[in-house]
């Protein structure tokens, strides 16, 4: 009876060192488990998806930087040609064109229209005037005259003349784009006596001061 008890327990001990041992070879942890091998799978695949995902943002990259480079290259040469092509028009359209300095009593002379400037010097209550270079009359007692009518201007500007109403004198006549009061100057459109009429229905009134040249009114 002893032996029998003693061949129980023996075996006893042996299943559970047996289903012991067969626990310590369990594959949880295993490199051998199937969810390892699928992430080897994946690896596998991915460089290819990586380059073709490398490969058509590169592609996409250098069509648009190209299609962007040649528009932008074409506008910028298209703009400067036009730009270049109505300079040209312009100088050569002005190039010796003159435009009247004073009037009869001063013995209507004529300057050269962006190669000289009418100079009026008033002194003594008398005005005369002469043709001289750009920027060439800046004393306190000169008016510098760059035209006398808007027919003397390039197509879209008007001739435009800046008078100091404090000082009851003139500043400057120009060539400009738009003629609107600046700095405390009164803008007037400035007109030939019996030449082409004033716009918006105004008259063409004869300087005291700048004798020979008129202002619309």
């Amino acid at each position: 009876m002893g032996l029998v008890r003693y061949g129980w327990f023996f075996c006893a001990t042996s299943l559970v060192i047996t289903a012991c041992g067969g626990a310590t070879r369990s594959n949880i942890l295993s490199d051998d488990m199937p969810f390892d091998a699928g992430a080897t799978a994946d690896t596998a695949v991915n460089p290819g998806a990586d380059a073709g995902v490398d490969g058509g943002f590169d592609a996409g990259r250098d069509a648009g930087f190209d299609a962007g480079f040649d528009a932008g290259f074409d506008a910028g040469r298209d703009a400067g040609r036009d730009a270049g092509r109505d300079a040209g028009f312009d100088a050569g359209r002005d190039a010796g064109r003159t435009f009247r300095c004073g009037g009869a009593a001063a013995g209507a002379l004529a300057c050269t229209t962006g190669t000289q400037e009418c100079c009026a010097t008033i002194s003594s209550g008398r005005t005369t005037y002469a043709c001289e270079p750009p920027n060439g009359c800046a004393s306190l007692d000169q008016v510098a005259i760059g035209c006398a009518s808007s027919q003397d201007c390039s197509a879209g500007n008007t001739c435009c003349g800046f008078y100091d109403g404090d000082q009851s004198s003139w500043n400057t006549v120009v060539c400009i784009d738009s003629c609107t009061d600046q700095n405390g100057l009164t803008a007037l459109i400035m007109c030939a006596p019996g030449g082409a009429p004033c716009p918006q229905g105004r008259t063409c009134r004869v300087s005291t001061v700048l004798a020979g040249f008129g202002y619309c009114n």
